[in-house]
């Protein structure tokens, strides 16, 4: 299990991708409207597709620019997040998080608690930035935010305890054929098909 502890050296670790994404979540939400939606929603799709089927194929040239492009700090990491943070931000999709903290090839419990860390702190601080923007109509629409963000902690710590039971390799290819899946939805859904 993902304790507290953990939490913390998965903060300390990765910080310098945390609180640019924060940060870039904050300023997405502000972007929200400013942003041709469909054109936005199809290129996430494609960027999912793409990200699922490369490495699912796991090519060498992959590899040199997964060394190259996500570092474990300094500035690629801030960027990075930054830009994660406005898309998340923006549209409220998670993609990028996923395919960012899967390329690091974390253990187990450190992806677990870094994906909760992520999505959490995201949706504290959309919520938050919902709430002064006038997003909500009442105390329902902030109650309804708050247990989907529960509902999506909740489920990255059932996934775990699931796959705990299979065999690794066989969740990796799962993962990345659901990632691949939503790639095709948010596709679709931008070019105007769905």
């Amino acid at each position: 299990e993902t304790d507290l502890r953990e939490l913390m050296v998965c903060a300390r670790r990765f910080w310098h991708y945390l609180v640019p994404l924060l940060a870039g979540a904050l300023t997405g939400i502000y972007l929200t409207g400013l942003i041709p939606e469909k054109l936005f929603t199809a290129s996430l799709g494609l960027f999912a597709l793409s990200y699922s089927l490369i490495t699912l194929i796991r090519s060498e040239w992959f590899d040199r620019l997964a060394v190259r492009c996500f570092t474990h700090g300094g500035l690629v990491q801030g960027i990075t997040g930054l830009f994660s943070g406005i898309i998340y931000g923006a549209t409220n999709t998670g993609v990028q998080i996923v395919a960012y903290l899967d390329s690091k090839d974390l253990e187990q419990k450190h992806f677990t608690g870094m994906i909760a860390l992520s999505i959490l702190g995201v949706s504290l601080v959309r919520l938050v930035a919902a709430t002064n923007l006038g997003y909500f109509r009442g105390i329902a629409d902030i109650q309804a935010s708050l247990l989907m963000a529960a509902a999506g902690v909740f489920s990255v710590f059932a996934g775990r305890k699931l796959s705990m039971k299979l065999e690794e390799d066989k969740v990796a290819v799962a993962a990345r054929l659901l990632l691949g899946f939503i790639g095709l939805r948010l596709t679709a859904s931008g070019l105007g098909i769905v």
